[in-house]
């Protein structure tokens, strides 16, 4: 318990980063050995301290950090990004800009997914990128793509992979494009 108490102080600053929670409980582990006896006489049970963890998907405060694709949720979703191994995975870290290619990726490197796949800005374009609520990427009048902001029916079956990111634990479970999610750049 002291290191997952440990990594919520030390990661508490970090963007999208999800606490840890801690639950204890007692496990009955049976008797204690012959002679061993209460102050009543009768035999003492004896139990085990169980910890079980959790995730604690909560939103944070949303803080204005002055970077034109940095991306914050108000809402439960999440946004997806590609590993380099080609799959998915997912994130609430919105600190995003462009690669030498112009496509928006994480800090990570990992490629932000919009509803039609990657985001590709026109690195020959100084013109801002603008963001709407609903995830709409803009330069310069035109349309880049949309943030693909997806949700989960239960959050109890994702498993974290480390640097803010998170997968389904459980392969039946498909998460579904976010429908109550703003997002604020």
């Amino acid at each position: 318990w002291q290191e997952v108490v440990a990594e919520n102080i030390s990661s508490s600053f970090i963007p999208g980063y999800k606490r840890q929670n801690l639950s204890f409980g007692a496990v009955a582990a049976g008797l204690m050995g012959a002679g061993t006896t209460n102050i009543t006489g009768a035999s003492r049970n004896f139990a085990l301290t169980s910890a079980s963890q959790s995730t604690d998907f909560q939103a944070g405060d949303l803080k204005p950090t002055g970077g034109a694709t940095d991306l914050a949720i108000e809402g439960r979703g999440f946004f997806e990004v590609q590993l380099p191994n080609g799959t998915n995975a997912y994130t609430r870290d919105g600190e995003f800009h462009p690669n030498a290619q112009g496509l928006l990726v994480t800090k990570q490197g990992y490629l932000v997914q919009g509803l039609a796949g990657p985001i590709q800005l026109d690195a020959n374009n100084a013109s801002p990128v603008t963001i709407s609520a609903s995830g709409d990427v803009s330069q310069g009048g035109n349309q880049r793509g949309t943030v693909k902001v997806m949700e989960f029916s239960d959050y109890n079956r994702l498993e974290g992979m480390g640097g803010g990111l998170f997968r389904p634990a459980d392969p039946t479970l498909i998460p579904a494009v976010a429908r109550k999610t703003t997002l604020h750049q």
